[in-house]
């Protein structure tokens, strides 16, 4: 089960909040769910009984594909993983972000 993400920011823009709010929806919804937009989100399922190394690099690159479609104001330097409960299967993932093009 992979865990709400923390983000970690390289610079301090004045919409900060307001771009972590946008990640968080983005990252918290689930993918065929919204309206108008059926490929935004996650489909965190995918990643459910698969190896954990896969399942890391599936979700980091989803996560790098999501946030490069819809939030240009960041780009996505790294996505790390906190085991916090590997008995359960439980990760973390840290995603680091810097300053994007839009």
């Amino acid at each position: 089960m992979i865990l709400k993400p923390i983000l970690d920011f390289d610079y301090d823009p004045p919409e900060l909040e307001e771009i972590k709010k946008c990640l968080y929806v983005l990252l918290g919804t689930r993918k065929g769910t919204m309206p108008l937009n059926r490929d935004m989100g996650l489909d965190l399922e995918q990643y459910i009984d698969e190896p954990i190394d896969i399942a890391k690099n599936r979700y980091a690159a989803d996560v790098i594909e999501q946030i490069d479609r819809y939030e240009p104001r960041v780009t996505v330097t790294a996505v790390v993983f906190e085991e916090s409960d590997t008995q359960n299967g439980q990760l973390r993932p840290h995603i680091y972000l810097s300053e994007g093009s839009g």
